[in-house]
């Protein structure tokens, strides 16, 4: 099976295909329709050389002209002459090496082409002989400079160089000179290369180009409204062959959404079987489990902490109750409900997702301090270690801090080594220029090697009644918050050492 992407292009190659051969199809009908090219090029060819077949006694004299090389090579003027045309156009005519050629003509009605001024293009070759003369009317000395890209230098306007002294400095190359009725030069052009080599050859290439120039224009004028069709039903197929193949090139994906709203319908978080096909939707498919799977997890953590919170809750204010009525000491409840407290207070620190924007500063070294006062009532080998000059002050949550330190402690004294005579707890806290750090050290029984990293996890260990399991994973978290993070070095029936690094910013 396909991927998405090879899919969506296979469409589009195909479409594509599609447009060039119904490109070349129309080319082919319309080339067929408007153009014989070979007749044509032959009544050209017959007009370009014809002799004698207008009566030239019958035309109009004009002062326009056009240059040709006589026999002996002398630069000369041939003048034009004008007739009126069966369609009433204006038709000027020069005789040319023994035949008559068409220079110009102006349609019926159209006053503002005028060829008063003999404005002139001519070729000339590296012996000045003339190669082919066009006069072009008076308004179009701009578009013909700027079209040929002809230089219109202002020595030659300012200075009246003559065509015959720019000819005279003129021995190499074949060149085009623009010149008035004066003979003056307006401007010139060195030709890389032109084909014509005599009047006859030129009159004949410049019909060929005004034949394609014709072609190009009736193949334009019908293309662009049989080009707008053919685009119009391609866009239209396009849009009824996408709906359809998209179906097909994005079922995969459509089964996937399909599978992700079912997970609606189920109470828990379902992952989705993972497809057989590597393609895109695998990845996605990857993806959605890896990012499901830990949802999933904090989910069922979540339920396990309200299980474990309702549970702890509920019974003890159950033993609170009895105890008060009862008429039990008051010290005792008190030391109870202070218990009850600090479980709510783990709850509520685990079910936060941000540490406060706050500007408490908090003393690690007076935290351990207390902590460790009131633990040597339950615990008398209990060592403290602060530095002499105290320790910088950080950013912090002293509540949740102190109870770090306190479920340390807890465990520290629940695991000891009950075959060793001299269990000890070393709290110490120190700083260096990139953090400050509290340490907890033991010599109880110690961590197993592969354990190190399962003790963070909640509810780790939990067997008992009094205990949330969330010791070490509260630590972990409130570690987090802080910008900082935890860390055990343990061998196991020798020691522990946890290490609470709070990091300088």
């Amino acid at each position: 099976m396909l991927k998405i992407k090879s899919r969506i292009a296979l469409l589009y190659s195909l479409l594509t295909i599609f447009f060039i051969v119904m490109c070349a199809v129309l080319f082919y009908v319309i080339f067929n329709a408007y153009a014989n090219i070979e007749p044509v090029i032959q009544n050209m060819a017959e007009n370009s050389t014809m002799k004698d077949k207008f009566p030239y006694s019958n035309f109009k004299s004009t002062k326009n002209y056009v240059y040709a090389t006589s026999g002996n090579g002398v630069l000369q003027r041939n003048p034009i002459k004008e007739d009126t045309d069966k369609d009433g156009s204006i038709v000027g005519w020069a005789k040319v090496d023994g035949g008559i050629l068409s220079v110009y003509k102006i349609k019926k009605g159209n006053t503002q082409q005028k060829y008063t001024k003999n404005y002139l293009s001519t070729i000339f070759d590296e012996k000045n002989n003339v190669i082919n003369s066009d006069i072009f009317s008076d308004d179009a000395l701009r578009e013909n400079l700027q079209r040929d890209h002809i230089t219109n230098s202002k020595m030659y306007l300012k200075n009246k160089i003559s065509l015959k002294d720019f000819l005279r400095k003129h021995n190499s190359g074949k060149i085009e000179i623009v010149t008035d009725k004066y003979d003056n030069v307006i401007g010139s052009k060195t030709l890389k290369r032109y084909y014509g080599t005599n009047y006859r050859d030129s009159a004949f290439e410049k019909n060929l180009v005004e034949f394609e120039k014709e072609i190009l224009h009736i193949l334009y004028g019908r293309a662009v409204y049989i080009a707008a069709i053919l685009i119009l039903m391609v866009i239209i197929i396009n849009f009824i062959l996408s709906k359809k193949y998209a179906i097909f090139a994005l079922k995969p994906l459509l089964e996937f959404t399909g599978k992700v709203k079912e997970q609606g319908e189920f109470k828990g978080i379902k992952l989705i079987d993972m497809p057989e096909v590597k393609d895109e939707i695998y990845d996605l498919t990857f993806a959605y489990n890896e990012a499901m799977g830990k949802v999933k997890k904090s989910y069922e953590n979540l339920q396990r902490l309200n299980s474990y919170a309702s549970h702890e809750l509920r019974n003890s204010l159950a033993v609170l109750r009895g105890k008060i009525e009862m008429g039990e000491d008051t010290k005792e409840i008190t030391s109870y409900i202070d218990k009850l407290t600090g479980v709510t207070n783990d709850i509520l620190a685990m079910s936060t997702s941000k540490l406060c924007d706050s500007n408490e500063k908090v003393d690690l070294a007076l935290i351990c301090a207390k902590v460790v006062d009131e633990y040597l009532e339950i615990f008398k080998n209990i060592e403290l270690k602060l530095p002499e000059d105290g320790v910088n002050l950080i950013k912090g949550k002293e509540m949740w801090i102190e109870r770090c330190v306190i479920n340390l402690m807890d465990n520290a004294i629940k695991f000891v080594d009950k075959n060793k005579q001299d269990n000890k707890i070393v709290v110490e806290v120190w700083e260096d220029d990139s953090k400050a750090v509290i340490e907890v050290w033991d010599n109880g029984i110690g961590v197993e090697k592969n354990k190190m990293e399962e003790i963070f996890k909640p509810y780790y260990g939990t067997n008992s009644r009094v205990s949330t399991g969330i010791g070490l994973a509260y630590v972990k978290h409130v570690m987090e918050l802080h910008g900082g993070k935890v860390t055990v070095q343990s061998k196991q029936g020798e020691y522990s050492k946890f290490l609470l690094m709070f990091y300088k910013k």
